[in-house]
């Protein structure tokens, strides 16, 4: 019990909605329910308790918030999407749920170009149930080693288009959000060479995935088929919902556990506060056209997150400058760092995933 009621602090602590956001109570017919949201910066949370010692059924008027997926914050597990109906839940003696309504994948706009031709030949993947077979070892080998290597060569991110891949492997994953992971894939070369990128996968169906197939080719991964339907397999990181939740995360310095006993750790700087703002940045969302071995996306207009495909262990220069010009110096003459996204292996080696910077438009490219 004290184990859960520290992780349940610390839980609390991770997401500022719960202290800052806006306090709206539901209604529901059952008044031995109480149920409300709280906002805050984009973040909405849902918050339902049964005061009563019998267990008792709920209808909730969330039509507002339709479409999103109510995601159970302690165990992440991810609920039915909400829609027009009143949605039901059921809940036990004195039990309650912290819920985060998570937004539907919607992809990105491209910055100039538009979207790419769809590959040929899409790989697919029979699934009981999506992750959770995905991620067993007898599919897990085929993503890495049958999967993603056709997906890497297609990238214009991978530094080894020339060089003879051998093997690949995942070494590590962390659960992000609704069907979110971020993977970690090790591929080795015939010289012996070595490299990991860094890769945000998600799982989308229905209409989402259907959108995102038409809109978005050149970023899906594989096709799913499952007890729910075909779905698909895709770059999370041309995904709206995806970019809110980087965001968020770094601005409330969340920090999540990976499945090989490592973690990844969101770190807003200490003026990421006076940056941001009280906006709400992630309403509008567009890839930059021009990448190389980054993939940067620009966030409001007002953001800039950089995406490090590639991970390299130890400091990264780009960072490191940045976090210097902009806390320690407070030199105003540079788009200043608002956060980093760092990654920390089982060994305790720490590498850069992304970073969260203020965007300056300009007028061309050097």
């Amino acid at each position: 019990m004290l184990q859960f009621m520290r992780r349940m602090i610390a839980l609390r602590r991770q997401h500022k909605a719960f202290g800052r956001g806006s306090f709206e109570f539901l209604r529901p017919d059952n008044r031995t329910i109480l149920a409300y949201t709280r906002r805050y910066k984009g973040e909405i949370i849902l918050v339902i308790a049964n005061l009563s010692r019998f267990v008792q059924p709920a209808e909730l008027d969330l039509s507002e918030f339709n479409g999103r997926i109510p995601v159970e914050m302690i165990g992440r597990t991810e609920f039915p999407p909400i829609g027009d109906l009143p949605y039901f839940i059921t809940l036990g003696p004195h039990s309650f749920y912290w819920f985060k309504l998570e937004p539907p994948a919607e992809p990105i706009k491209a910055g100039r170009a538009g979207a790419a031709a769809a590959r040929p030949q899409l790989p697919q993947l029979n699934l009981e149930d999506k992750w959770n077979t995905l991620l067993q070892q007898e599919y897990l080998f085929s993503l890495a080693s049958d999967i993603l290597p056709p997906f890497l060569a297609e990238q214009r991110w991978y530094r080894g288009k020339a060089m003879d891949l051998t093997t690949s492997r995942l070494i590590d994953w962390c659960k992000l959000g609704t069907s979110f992971y971020l993977t970690f894939l090790k591929v080795q070369y015939g010289t012996g060479e070595e490299e990991t990128y860094v890769l945000p996968m998600k799982i989308a169906e229905g209409n989402p995935a259907r959108s995102l197939a038409e809109e978005i080719p050149d970023s899906v991964i594989a096709a799913l088929k499952t007890r729910r339907g075909d779905e698909i397999l895709y770059d999370a990181l041309m995904d709206r919902a995806s970019c809110d939740i980087f965001f968020s995360a770094i601005g409330d310095g969340r920090s999540f556990r990976s499945a090989k006993a490592g973690s990844l750790r969101a770190r807003p700087t200490a003026l990421f506060e006076k940056i941001t703002g009280s906006d709400t940045p992630c309403a509008t969302v567009r890839k930059l056209a021009v990448e190389q071995s980054n993939t940067s996306i620009i966030i409001g207009e007002s953001f800039i997150l950089k995406f490090y495909r590639k991970l390299e262990e130890g400091k990264n220069p780009d960072v490191e400058m940045g976090l210097f010009l902009t806390e320690k110096s407070r030199f105003t003459g540079i788009a200043r760092v608002a956060g980093t996204f760092v990654y920390r292996d089982e060994s305790g080696a720490e590498s850069t995933v992304a970073m969260l910077q203020e965007y300056i438009a300009n007028q061309g490219d050097g």
